[in-house]
């Protein structure tokens, strides 16, 4: 059953496929067909994502050693080379006396050392020398007395003196009838040792560092 219509200008029942008002001729509207009804196509589905879990570090193991990275600071490299001069020092007359070469040196000069740490009345001299090595080298070296009161005790320049030096390294050299004292030696060799255990241990350089930190 159609649906009565009336004209919206002037109330007047309207046919059922009049085009115009029959009263008054204003036109009349035609209903239009339904347009289909326009789906949304749905949004796809998706499984849900798990929930994102932070990966986890495993602990080192307490067993494992730790390696510990050691760095050497200036002072303690400086350190090291004081303790090996030392310990040079301390086994240089061993050394000599083992692997030395003799020769017959010159005595140049003679002088009293008279400076901030050798007083006029201790009277220190030092010996100037020269000598040949065997490859032909002229070699300048010194070397100390200490507490010389009698003058006469001294050698007299251009005399002649034994000394032992290393063939390889002439430079490093002593007069055969001067040893270093044992005190001396032992001491030298002492500290040596110690310079350079507290430098590779780190001692030296972490109180050098506690003392920049301040």
């Amino acid at each position: 059953m159609s649906e009565a219509r009336f004209c919206g200008q002037c109330g007047r029942p309207l046919s059922t496929r009049a085009r115009f008002c029959e009263a008054c001729g204003t036109a009349v509207e035609q209903n239009p067909e339904p347009a289909a009804p326009i789906y949304a196509p749905a949004p796809p589905a998706y499984p849900p994502s798990p929930p994102y879990q932070q990966p986890s570090v495993a602990a080192p193991s307490s067993s494992a050693p730790v390696k510990q990275r050691h760095r050497f600071h200036i002072a303690s490299l400086i350190a090291i080379l004081v303790g090996v001069m030392m310990l040079f020092f301390a086994l240089r007359f061993p050394l000599l006396s083992i692997l030395g070469s003799e020769a017959s040196a010159i005595v140049t000069d003679t002088r009293q050392v008279i400076d901030s740490s050798n007083d006029r009345m201790e009277y220190n001299y030092k010996i100037h020398y020269s000598f040949q090595s065997e490859d032909g080298k002229k070699i300048q070296s010194t070397y100390q007395m200490n507490k010389v009161y009698n003058i006469s005790n001294l050698p007299r320049i251009d005399s002649t003196i034994r000394v032992l030096y290393l063939p390889q390294l002439p430079q490093v050299n002593m007069p055969q009838n001067q040893p270093p004292s044992i005190l001396a030696t032992l001491g030298a060799g002492a500290l040596g040792v110690v310079l350079i255990v507290l430098s590779i241990r780190g001692n030296i350089s972490g109180s050098w560092g506690n003392r920049r930190n301040r």
